[in-house]
């Protein structure tokens, strides 16, 4: 009678991972979710349409708790009706993001649990270690969480609208604050879901962050955010100006922030991120597509970012490095092998 009881309790935490083509990566996800020490959770796993061996891969686990649905392929456009169907099927009080080419440390689900102690959190995140392939770790995001301490959710929403921090793979939510916004949102032909979905949560809710790291996510070359990275940032730039244009005229008097401004920060990090990637590919010898990235941060940077951006231009007609000229600046150099996505 009690393992009749066991089987039929609904879980706590309902895991939804979207999964598409991830034979290389799914079964260490998985691996991932069982290995939890928190143990009442399902994970849901919607396959777009994998052609690979995907499938095969995660019909070899027998765990009961995860549950495998295969649809036609949707396609990242569509991103919100795949969450939205792991939504439905979610019988969890709370909702946790794994992708099916990510993985969670151990004590993920144990440790932020504990954050929803307070009744008036919907919505919790923490720090993300990126890794590679292999799992070699690349960088831990965000450095600090010191700009967040102590903020309401409408500072940390002013703060969202000048750019992205908050990992997907560590976010866990309360299902009805989900439901209450319908579901997750992938409006004005976004390819993603996560952004104008924290938003519009952290407009109805408020949030705890952890400084615990809660999962690990991979940096690929097939990955749609590493080879559509600037369509994606121009997306959401435009997007977090049509969320602010939206906002009743009261709390945008609230705000330090105008439409403009919020383009301006955008293109600023933008165009700051464009001349870090230019200046990987001139280490890798990648010259082509370095200049495409320097001629990104000349169009969206200031005068002294555009002359360094020149500067990379050159260097890249010279095939040459130029982080021994930033090394005798005294500035941080690039470390070669932990930058570079394959």
């Amino acid at each position: 009678m009690n393992l009749l009881l066991e089987e039929r309790r609904e879980p706590i935490i309902s895991i939804i991972t979207p999964t598409y083509n991830h034979e290389k990566y799914i079964g260490e996800c998985v691996r991932s979710t069982i290995a939890q020490t928190y143990k009442d959770w399902e994970q849901i796993i919607i396959d777009d349409g994998s052609c690979d061996r995907t499938s095969a891969i995660i019909k070899k686990f027998s765990d009961p708790r995860i549950r495998y649905y295969k649809q036609e392929n949707k396609g990242i456009h569509h991103l919100f009706e795949t969450y939205n169907f792991g939504l439905k099927m979610a019988r969890g009080k709370y909702i946790a993001i794994l992708e099916g080419d990510d993985y969670w440390p151990k004590d993920k689900l144990q440790n932020q649990i504990k954050l929803f102690n307070d009744g008036n959190i919907g919505f919790t995140w923490g720090r993300v270690i990126w890794v590679k392939n292999d799992g070699t770790h690349i960088l831990t995001a965000p450095e600090s969480l010191e700009m967040v301490d102590g903020c309401s959710s409408f500072q940390l929403i002013e703060m969202l609208l000048s750019g992205n921090f908050i990992p997907a793979v560590t976010v866990m939510l309360k299902k009805d604050l989900l439901t209450s916004i319908g579901g997750f949102q992938q409006p004005f032909n976004l390819l993603m879901v996560d952004y104008p979905t924290w938003l519009a949560c952290l407009s109805k809710s408020e949030f705890a962050v952890t400084g615990d790291i809660l999962g690990y996510w991979r940096r690929h070359g097939t990955q749609m955010s590493t080879s559509r990275q600037l369509e994606l940032q121009d997306l959401a730039r435009d997007y977090a100006v049509c969320f602010y244009n939206n906002l009743p005229e009261k709390l945008k008097e609230k705000l330090s922030l105008d439409g403009q401004k919020i383009k301006n920060l955008w293109n600023l990090n933008l165009a700051n991120s464009s001349f870090y990637d230019g200046r990987k590919c001139l280490m890798h010898k990648k010259w082509k597509l370095a200049r495409v990235e320097f001629i990104n941060a000349i169009n969206k940077g200031g005068l002294v970012l555009k002359l360094k951006a020149i500067l990379g231009i050159l260097a890249s007609y010279l095939r040459i490095d130029i982080e021994w000229i930033v090394a005798l600046l005294g500035k941080d150099t690039i470390e070669r092998d932990l930058t570079w996505i394959d």
